[in-house]
């Protein structure tokens, strides 16, 4: 029998770990974090994992409100006209202030994935005072 290529296991951990997250199996309590016109912003505090190397991993979710669906339509296309809420997995580099996003998964109001997507960006610098700042500041325990 063949074995998946690691990338392709990893593929599969994730939608796996998305479709579990959208559920609410394997997750903890949501926190509010910040709200905005667009959505209202959680974290997910049970579920941050930290590394020996100074870097933490947290769950963020981002419910929309109708004009943060509208803009996302306008921004990404028709496809997301029944956007309900979205996952996002980002990176904190505790030591030099970074963050990277990793991926994001969006969820349609009938519990449907509309689009899966793993990022390819860039570490940037948390502002102080930004929405990062303070996720930065409540996973890197700071």
């Amino acid at each position: 029998m063949k074995s998946l290529s690691p990338n392709a296991a990893v593929i599969f951990a994730f939608i796996g770990v998305a479709i579990l997250a959208w559920t609410g199996v394997c997750w903890g309590d949501w926190i509010l974090l910040h709200k905005t016109e667009d959505a209202e912003v959680y974290y997910d505090k049970d579920d941050v994992t930290t590394s020996s190397s100074g870097t933490a991993n947290v769950w963020v979710k981002y419910d929309y409100t109708k004009q943060g669906v509208s803009n996302k339509v306008n921004l990404l296309g028709t496809k997301f006209e029944n956007l309900d809420h979205s996952i996002i997995l980002f990176e904190f580099d505790c030591v030099g202030k970074l963050v990277l996003s990793l991926s994001t998964v969006y969820f349609s109001k009938d519990k449907s994935v509309i689009e899966n997507k793993e990022l390819d960006n860039n570490w940037e610098f948390i502002s102080t005072g930004s929405l990062f700042d303070a996720l930065y500041n409540k996973v890197c325990n700071k």
